[in-house]
């Protein structure tokens, strides 16, 4: 008994030590949970109807001095066990409750019961490394599912009382376990999910919070690794290639976890050409093409503003291309003598009064591009699906208007622009395929790309603020 007793008061000592001393604000109604103490949920088996010695264990692990609340997890064939245990403890109604489950042997419905209970506790105000389970009895699939639960809601406290009904009490010893190498591993997993996801600041973050003691040599490799990829991926989403590629050549792909962020030899070489044209600042079908996507990504997590700002600059761009490589005449310092004489006076009234050059826009653009009788402008002028598509993104909130783009419009614009740029570029489709992150599949382009009728069948939009691809 003394032992025992000892024991206790360091499990205390324990846990007073690694909670913290405030709790969340908590409704009036609900019990709040003294200051330092916690919460025990354990499962009861059969065992305890007649096994004095093992209902003697469970009775005494639930300490007043430590837990201010107990669910106890029984079957039916155990509630008459667990009553005993809840008649000896005397506890009030509202700190002590009995949980029967249908069937001892359902491992989903121990799940579901056992995390009800872990929810209810931490609206009460009990956070979850201050909830206790305690699996010593009941069946295997009543302990696997109760300690399964405590896991996925980082329960760090586990505890089970060793030689209980086998032999007497002196042989009895409880045991707490804390499975931090598994929630440094269900970390590494979460921000594995991130990574693919494109949310590269949850990513990083979750990776440089991991106790890399607690992780085996494998997962600590992947780790580092994926901390890499995080800052690759995240360089070439801000249009960083050439960073992109120092960080993505810090990774060997000898796991399997990486397979997915790999890109091939032919991406690599496309991609070299592409961090070449941002060093060179020259318009080309893989700068347009790179814009594109970026706003296909961005469509996937319903950020249609900043999607529809990169199709425009897609478009500029593809007009830019043309125009320079056709005509050697430059948007950015257009050379009058370029444009047709008859014309060339509405192009002239453009020039700045600050530094005498003429810019010109998208559309003046893709008009000159018709001037010179080039078939990407009479395509682009004849285009009046993609026409209102512009108009609209000239109303919205990242151009001239107020009002924000709606995913549909935004899905619209996608595919209109797509079937566009894919008539002005041969190759178009190896380049998009070559030019995207590797683990968006063909799925993810068509889903963003199908025709506004069936984007209208999706309940996803701008204003749910849900994501369009899973």
């Amino acid at each position: 008994m003394e032992r025992r007793k000892i024991s206790q008061s360091l499990r205390k000592f324990e846990m007073t030590k690694e909670c913290p001393e405030e709790v969340e604000t908590l409704p009036s109604a609900l019990k709040k949970p003294s200051a330092l103490k916690n919460a025990l949920i354990a499962t009861i088996g059969s065992e305890t109807n007649n096994n004095g010695s093992l209902a003697d264990a469970i009775f005494a692990s639930i300490d007043p001095a430590i837990y201010d609340i107990a669910v106890l997890i029984a079957s039916p064939e155990s509630t008459e066990g667990a009553q005993k245990i809840a008649q000896r403890l005397n506890w009030p109604a509202e700190a002590l409750e009995i949980e029967v489950l249908q069937s001892a042997h359902d491992l989903d419905e121990v799940f579901r019961t056992v995390n009800s209970c872990i929810n209810r506790l931490i609206a009460h105000g009990y956070t979850p490394n201050r909830i206790t389970i305690n699996y010593t009895s009941g069946t295997k699939v009543m302990s696997s599912g109760a300690v399964l639960c405590a896991i996925f809601n980082s329960c760090d406290s586990l505890q089970y009382i060793t030689g209980a009904g086998g032999g007497g009490r002196r042989q009895q010893q409880t045991l707490f376990t804390r499975p931090r190498s598994i929630f440094a591993y269900q970390e590494l997993m979460r921000a594995r999910n991130h990574l693919l996801a494109r949310q590269f600041g949850s990513s990083a973050q979750a990776l440089k919070l991991i106790d890399g003691s607690l992780l085996s040599d494998y997962d600590h490799s992947l780790a580092d690794k994926m901390l890499h990829l995080v800052n690759a991926y995240s360089a070439w989403e801000a249009n960083l290639i050439e960073e992109f590629l120092r960080e993505y050549d810090k990774v060997e792909f000898n796991q399997m976890e990486l397979m997915p962020f790999q890109i091939s030899a032919d991406q690599r070489e496309l991609i070299e050409k592409l961090a070449e044209d941002f060093r060179q600042r020259v318009p080309s079908p893989a700068l347009c093409i790179e814009m594109r996507n970026s706003a296909l990504r961005l469509l996937m997590t319903g950020d249609a503003d900043d999607a529809t700002e990169r199709l425009y600059r897609a478009l500029e761009i593809l007009a830019q291309w043309k125009l320079a490589t056709k005509y050697d005449a430059y948007t950015d310092d257009l050379d009058i003598r370029k444009v047709p004489p008859r014309y060339r006076t509405l192009y002239d009234a453009l020039r700045s009064m600050d530094d005498g050059k003429v810019r010109i826009g998208l559309r003046k653009s893709y008009e000159l591009l018709a001037l010179l009788e080039d078939p990407t402008g009479a395509d682009f002028a004849a285009d009046t699906e993609l026409q209102q598509s512009i108009k609209n993104r000239d109303l919205s909130l990242l151009a001239h208007g107020v009002t924000p783009m709606s995913v549909a419009e935004g899905r619209s614009f996608m595919e209109r622009a797509t079937k566009f740029i894919q008539r002005q570029i041969p190759d178009f489709t190896h380049l998009c395929k070559a030019l995207q992150f590797p683990w968006i599949n063909q799925q993810d382009e068509a889903f963003v790309c199908q025709s506004t009728e069936e984007a209208g069948k999706h309940k996803a939009d701008s204003k749910t603020g849900q994501t369009l691809v899973q």
